[in-house]
């Protein structure tokens, strides 16, 4: 994985509600090397709702992109990461298990920061690697903190 992050150097973070193709797009226009998708539900997933699977689709142009799901069910979320993986194949740089979300309609429903304090026996069934063979890596970005202020 260094070595993947050798050769993207610029990566755009993932943001909710921003990170649509369009937006993608331009920034890779302007240098990025890596973009993510908007925050995916894995529950939407689950259901496939269409809304939910076009936002793992790809630009025009776009050969790599980083996918960020979120959601508070391990065997959902384990199963969803292997669909994702499965579906976008050479497409997908990575997962992003988003663990770090303060918004409150994410955390009301456990997701987000909230899953986070689930416990370890949760989070390794969601972002561990699930029984079926799913290859990919899978990142954890932690937030400590959670129900405390964040930032200035």
């Amino acid at each position: 994985m260094h070595d993947f992050f050798r050769r993207h150097r610029l990566l755009l973070a993932p943001m909710a509600g921003v990170s649509d193709m369009a937006f993608r797009t331009l920034c890779r226009e302007q240098g990025a090397d890596l973009t993510y998708t908007e925050m995916v539900s894995a529950k939407g997933l689950s259901y496939a709702n269409e809304k939910t699977r076009h936002l793992l689709d790809l630009a025009q142009g776009e050969d790599i992109v980083a996918v960020q799901l979120f959601g508070h069910e391990p065997d959902t979320m384990a199963s969803q990461a292997a669909w994702i993986e499965q579906v976008m194949g050479e497409n997908l740089a990575y997962i992003d298990i988003n663990m770090g979300c303060p918004a409150r309609k994410i955390v009301s429903k456990g997701d987000g920061s909230a899953y986070a304090r689930s416990g370890p026996g949760s989070l390794h069934r969601g972002c561990g690697k699930p029984r079926g063979g799913a290859s990919r890596y899978r990142e954890v970005p932690p937030r400590l903190g959670h129900g405390q202020r964040n930032g200035p």
